[in-house]
């Protein structure tokens, strides 16, 4: 969804065009966010009759279910925000693609007990708990689990936030 975003933009030279409209880039680069996240929801919310089935044939906890829906749109909407950082780095959606899933596979791989055991071998125990809070898997988890803790809103906020401040440091400094 994100990859095109503005690899296409700088390929096609429509940056340039994009540049000179009456917008600022902030509003280009949250509308373009606020649009690949809706995209994102909506796959999302195709998934819907699956807890209708659920819910006919047994008794469900629903509210996980809601926490499980917020955690994986916000795992989405951080995996935009890296794939729009990257976007506007290069000019081929190839690049983006590739480096976007390193560090989105990375992010995952984090929070994962064999990956942190095998982590924690070779380095000190801080470091290890420093990478499992960096990485996504523990966040989403909570979620998933149905328990809204504020460390992890603010942990999704403060990363979408960051890397849409770093697309539009970027793009900023290539429009200079």
């Amino acid at each position: 969804i994100a990859m095109k975003l503005w690899a296409d933009e700088q390929r096609n030279g429509t940056i340039e065009l994009l540049g000179t409209f009456p917008v600022s880039t902030w509003s280009a680069i949250v509308g373009k966010f606020l649009a690949a996240a809706t995209v994102s929801l909506v796959a999302l919310a195709l998934t819907f009759p699956i807890v209708l089935t659920v819910n006919y044939l047994g008794s469900p906890d629903n509210d996980a279910i809601l926490s499980g829906y917020i955690g994986s749109f916000l795992v989405c909407c951080t995996f935009l925000a890296i794939t729009m950082l990257v976007s506007a780095c290069t000019r081929d959606q190839v690049v983006c693609l590739i480096v976007s899933v390193a560090i989105c596979t990375l992010m995952v791989l984090c929070g994962y007990d064999d990956f942190t055991r095998e982590l924690g071998k070779a380095t000190s125990p801080a470091t290890v708990e420093a990478v499992v809070a960096f990485g996504v898997w523990d966040h989403f988890s909570s979620l998933n689990r149905g328990l809204f803790r504020f460390q992890d809103m603010a942990w999704f906020a403060s990363f979408i936030g960051l890397c849409l401040l770093g697309t539009s440091t970027i793009l900023g400094a290539k429009r200079a």
